[in-house]
This record gives C-alpha cells, sequence and structure tokens, in this order.
C-alpha cells in the first residue's frame, strides 16, 4: 500500500467523497481521444524556480507543446521539486536556468494552406507570450522568424475578412530591428504595415506610422 493510497483512505473516511461519473468513453486510449483534450493547467509549484528539473522531465521547450508519457520519476529529480512556497531568499538559485532554452525551436515560414490568422495550427494571438520570452531572452533571431510568419498569418486573415490589421506584430519586429541597428529592416517592415488595411479614424496618430515617417526624413 503506497503513501498516496494510505492517504486518500484517511481523506475519504473523514469526509464523504461524490465521485462524478467519469466523461471519457471506454476505449479512449485506443481511440486516442486525449489528443483533442485542451491542455493541462499550469498549477506546477515553484515552475520558475525548477526549470532545471523540469526540463529534465520534459526536455527542451517546444512550439507545438508536449506530448509524451507519465513516466515514473527518480526520487533524485523529485526531489528538487521539494522546496517551500513561497521560496526562501535564495532557494532555487542552483538551477542556474539557461537563457538559451529556446535555442532548438524552429519557426518555418507559414504555409499557404493553413486558415487566414492560423500559424503552425494555432491562431496568432496564442504566441504573444512565447515572443514575450524570446525577446527577453535575447533569442531575435527566433523572436524575428516567428514574427515574420505571425505577421503573414495576421494579413492572411485582414484579407479573407476585411479588416485591419493588428499593429503589434510588426511593432515587435521593428523593436528588434531598432535593437539590431538594422534601419533598413525596420524601415521595409513599417513600410509593410503601412500598405495594409489601416484604422483610418486615428490615422493621423498612429504611433508606427509616426515612427516611419520620422525613420525616413533621418534617413534622407
Amino acid at each position: 500500500m503506497t503513501w498516496l493510497t494510505r492517504l486518500m483512505q484517511k481523506v475519504i473516511a473523514l469526509k464523504r467523497i461524490e465521485v462524478v461519473d467519469a466523461n471519457t468513453s471506454i476505449d479512449w486510449a485506443e481511440k486516442q481521444e486525449w489528443r483533442d483534450w485542451g491542455p493541462p493547467l499550469d498549477l506546477v509549484r515553484g515552475e520558475s524556480y525548477r526549470q532545471k528539473a523540469l526540463q529534465q522531465l520534459a526536455g527542451k521547450p517546444r512550439v507545438n507543446g508536449y506530448l509524451g508519457p507519465v513516466l515514473d520519476v527518480d526520487r533524485k529529480i523529485l526531489a528538487q521539486y521539494e522546496v517551500s512556497w513561497p521560496p526562501y531568499e535564495g532557494e532555487g538559485v542552483q538551477d542556474n536556468p539557461s537563457t538559451k532554452i529556446y535555442t532548438n525551436l524552429d519557426f518555418p515560414p507559414r504555409k499557404v494552406p493553413e486558415p487566414p490568422g492560423y500559424y503552425l495550427g494555432k491562431y496568432y494571438t496564442k504566441y504573444v507570450d512565447t515572443v514575450k520570452e524570446l525577446k527577453r531572452t535575447r533569442e531575435y533571431e527566433k523572436a524575428e522568424q516567428l514574427l515574420l510568419a505571425l505577421v503573414d498569418a495576421v494579413e492572411a486573415e485582414s484579407k479573407a475578412k476585411n479588416w485591419v490589421v493588428a499593429p503589434w506584430y510588426y511593432e515587435q519586429l521593428a523593436i528588434i530591428y531598432r535593437k539590431q541597428k538594422q534601419l533598413d529592416k525596420e524601415i521595409a517592415i513599417l513600410q509593410r504595415y503601412a500598405a495594409q488595411q489601416l484604422d483610418t479614424s486615428s490615422i493621423n496618430a498612429n504611433p508606427l506610422l509616426i515612427r516611419l515617417q520620422n525613420l525616413q526624413a533621418n534617413s534622407q
């Protein structure tokens, strides 16, 4: 009898637990129904302090998420999760998480058959946190690859639905090019934005268009 079994027996003895009916079919595994389930909630205790231990279990970050079996965890790895919460001062610093954890990610150009607004099977807004993290870790080349693909998705949706483009993705590319002192690329992405369908109600106050005008004036 495992400690978990004993614990559950104690809980049941203290309080009656009503178990709801199963929400899956009996042959869910054979039918691979789990492929259509939503992602698990982000409830990993101490996640930000145990990146090294998590990567030992799940591997490097992957753009399309993870799909791996549940395994018996080595006690040495499991011990790395036994921390207080909130952590004490300095706790977890021995992990020394790498700032290059996104090195193995690949962001290929967007494929035309994808639905408007989608990239690698996900809607473009789902990549906002990934872009921010790539910038935070100074993976500017990866961020540029991803953002260029997302801009293609944004423009495809704009044309298909006849509405304005989302400016955030162009702006992030312009910021990256400014950091890398790539003036030609910064002007080019802003010109690409200016050529799209925009909100005409505030066209004169559009910060990206103003930025483009200033860059063009200073480059002459």
